[in-house]
């Protein structure tokens, strides 16, 4: 069926192993295997349909950073599921604030190399969606609020 039509999507969720190794493989295909630039260059990631809702406007300290302070009641997936299924990279969640960004990292990207990071929603990223089914990738980067 041609991309062309109009069919209704929603940001990706990834819910269990089965569908991140599905998520990986789209993304490995969409974007290639290799990294582009720095590990934490925009396009090898991907908005995912995943933000904290609660317990937003602080700073985590370095020692509580990761899966060990991670409660997946503060977070909800766009579709109003709480997640179930996580794989965050290396100490995250990590709630960071830095310069030259307004608010903290409470939503989630998603990367070819298999993990989760947070990412300052003024990031503009491509993002992933949910489509009749499976998932595709968008490259056109948007703010996450307008994904």
């Amino acid at each position: 069926m041609p991309l062309t039509l109009r069919r209704s999507g929603s940001m990706a969720t990834v819910k269990n192993e089965v569908e991140n190794r599905d998520m990986v493989i789209l993304l490995k295909t969409a974007f290639g295997v290799k990294r582009v630039n720095g590990k934490y260059y925009r396009d090898n990631w991907v908005w995912l349909g995943l933000r904290k809702i609660y317990n937003n406007e602080v700073v985590l300290p370095k020692n509580m950073r990761g899966e060990k302070s991670f409660n997946a009641s503060e977070w909800q997936w766009l579709d109003g599921s709480t997640p179930t299924y996580w794989r965050w990279q290396n100490k995250m969640p990590d709630q960071d604030k830095r310069k030259g960004y307004p608010g903290y990292q409470n939503y989630v990207a998603w990367g070819r190399m298999v993990v989760g990071t947070t990412r300052f929603e003024t990031m503009k990223m491509p993002y992933a969606c949910n489509y009749c089914g499976k998932y595709i990738v968008l490259a056109k980067t948007r703010l996450m609020d307008n994904c």
